[in-house]
């Protein structure tokens, strides 16, 4: 039996596995005749089962010289430029695969691939919508197509991509969680969470599904699931701002004060540049009555944001409670310059000056907030306490205003009425008595009052 060419021996060696020696033998038969394409190809294939891809992709070019219509040359040299990351190449090379023979879905998955690693979003999604079409049950093409629409912020087609990866194969997480994050992006909660929690059974261990989880859970108000979340994020990665803060945010909203407090303070640590850390701190420690530590923390709230009315509103009444009345002053004037048309900070304000009798002041003040208030209840409120201090030229406007607001409060009638015959215009206040009957909504009292002054002014006249 005569010796085996060259090539024939390498193919053997090939076959068992002997990949150093296969390339060894590969590059004798290429001495032997250079012009042979699958001595290049075969040499390309053993170099890169060693990893070896700057020479699997120089053998792959070097036969395509001799026979540039082989799909897997083109194919397989854009898996090794692949490898060494000179992508551009790499997706010339799929391609050219790929103009040879369209039905190969390799080409186009990798092609996808390639064009991911370049960004060209668009693109990828286009390669790997042919890899689908070519073959529809492969997993990773839908998995990959829905991180390129993901990327392309298009998440509604990106959900479309995951589920159907989920379909093929519903045991990898990535495919859950990244669900889940398309859906958290378009506000459909619910599905959000059901993704979330399904990567969760499959890999309890990463950082992100639980915090996401919790975002979920947040925006449904669901806080003690929203708690279990963030605190089971800041169990695997402590160093992280969110989970912290979202975790004081849902304990403000269950009223666990304490608690809040030691998460936000953990959120500040490890980010100080938050204005919503401390102003949401500032918040949960005047709900402990601890006021010296929520002034603190309103006054870092405002040095991070000073252009927004409420945590100085918020600091007025921390002031008030430690007596430091001219500072609540200054802090409420401050809030009513940043918004002058909110009423809270000068209803406050109003009742500041009451208490501390600057009765002048807080007249000027209530006399401000009349067409501002939407409630007809504060506005009684409003003219009751202008007209304990006489204040009549301001108590009788607020109580038509609460009138006008909400005609169906009997209490108004009869109070704007007694106020009206104590001015001396008694016509003014029996044309209201007359109204509240009218309407069926004057109690007892404004109906005697109603008699009365009938009375009253049948006798004068």
């Amino acid at each position: 039996m005569g010796e085996k060419n060259p090539q024939e021996h390498a193919n053997e060696l090939f076959k068992q596995e002997r990949w150093e020696d296969a390339v060894t033998a590969y590059r004798q038969a290429i001495e032997a005749d250079a012009g042979v394409y699958w001595s290049h190809y075969n040499l390309g294939q053993a170099l890169a089962k060693l990893n070896r891809w700057e020479e699997a992709a120089l053998a792959y070019q070097r036969g395509l010289q001799i026979s540039p219509a082989e799909v897997w040359a083109h194919y397989h040299l854009g898996r090794a430029l692949s490898e060494l990351k000179r992508w551009e190449e790499a997706t010339t090379a799929y391609r050219l695969a790929i103009e040879i023979d369209a039905d190969k879905f390799w080409s186009h998955y990798h092609l996808g691939q390639a064009l991911s690693e370049l960004r060209r979003w668009e693109e990828a999604v286009d390669a790997y919508r042919q890899a689908i079409k070519v073959d529809p049950d492969k997993f990773w093409s839908h998995y990959h197509l829905g991180r390129a629409l993901s990327e392309l912020q298009r998440w509604e087609e990106a959900a479309t991509s995951y589920r159907f990866a989920i379909q093929i194969d519903a045991g990898v997480f990535w495919s859950h969680y990244h669900l889940g994050h398309a859906l958290l992006e378009l506000r459909r909660w619910e599905e959000a969470i059901t993704a979330y929690r399904q990567a969760v059974q499959i890999n309890a261990g990463l950082f992100w599904p639980h915090f996401e989880l919790g975002q979920a859970l947040v925006e449904l108000q669901r806080w003690e699931e929203a708690v279990d979340a963030c605190q089971q994020a800041i169990q695997i990665e402590s160093d992280k701002f969110w989970p912290y803060f979202r975790l004081g945010q849902s304990l403000i909203e269950l009223e666990r004060w304490e608690e809040a407090v030691v998460a936000l303070r953990q959120a500040r640590l490890i980010d100080p540049t938050s204005f919503w850390t401390p102003y949401n701190l500032g918040r949960a420690l005047a709900e402990l009555k601890r006021w010296d530590e929520s002034a603190v923390a309103y006054q870092q709230a405002i040095e991070l944001k000073s252009d927004w009315y409420l945590p100085f509103c918020n600091l007025a009444q921390v002031f008030e409670h430690l007596g430091r009345s001219q500072e609540a002053i200054m802090s409420y004037r401050t809030g009513i310059t940043l918004e002058p048309e909110n009423p809270d900070c000068r209803e406050r304000l109003g009742r500041l000056f009451l208490t501390l009798g600057r009765l002048q002041e807080a007249a000027e003040v209530y006399g401000q907030l009349i067409n501002m208030i939407s409630s007809a209840e504060l506005l009684v409120t409003l003219a009751d306490a202008m007209s304990e201090i006489g204040q009549v030229d301001i108590a009788i406007p607020a109580y038509c205003r609460a009138m006008e607001i909400d005609a169906g409060i009997p209490l108004i009638y009869n109070r704007l009425g007694a106020l009206l015959e104590q001015v001396d215009r008694a016509d003014d206040a029996l044309m209201i008595y007359k109204q509240a009957v009218a309407i069926s909504v004057g109690d007892e009292e404004t109906h005697q009052r109603f008699e009365s002054l009938q009375i009253k002014m049948s006798v004068e006249g």
